[in-house]
């Protein structure tokens, strides 16, 4: 019994004190939007025929090549708000749910199908 206790103790400590870091995520950034107020009540029409109401307009944009420590929210699937600022981030199958974390925005292009990774710690 007193092994067992041993054994238990030294496996806990060893899974809780030495445990390595997990590796960051990534998700690839898909384009980079500003964000533009608009009127209440204004309307859109999507590719489908549907009309939706329009509370922000996303109008593509580019930003210059580096590493942004940012903050970020999750809005919709796949779109991000960038804290503080009218800039929202559209991923590729990203399915984190993210609330005022703060990441790195590492962006590699402004052309392409990939403009750079969404960086979670």
């Amino acid at each position: 019994m007193k092994t067992t206790l041993i054994l238990c103790a030294f496996f806990l400590f060893m899974s809780n004190g030495f445990m390595l870091k997990s590796p960051s995520q990534s998700c690839d950034i898909e384009m980079i939007y500003s964000s533009q107020s608009v009127a209440q009540g204004t309307l859109g029409i999507s590719r489908m025929g549907e009309t939706v109401e329009i509370q922000q307009l996303l109008v593509p944009m580019e930003l210059n090549e580096g590493n942004y420590e940012v903050t970020v929210t999750r809005k919709a699937q796949n779109i991000y708000k960038i804290e503080n600022k009218d800039i929202y981030v559209k991923t590729k199958h990203c399915y984190e749910y993210l609330n005022f974390k703060s990441v790195v925005l590492k962006i590699t292009s402004k052309y392409g199908y990939t403009k750079g990774q969404l960086i979670i710690p």
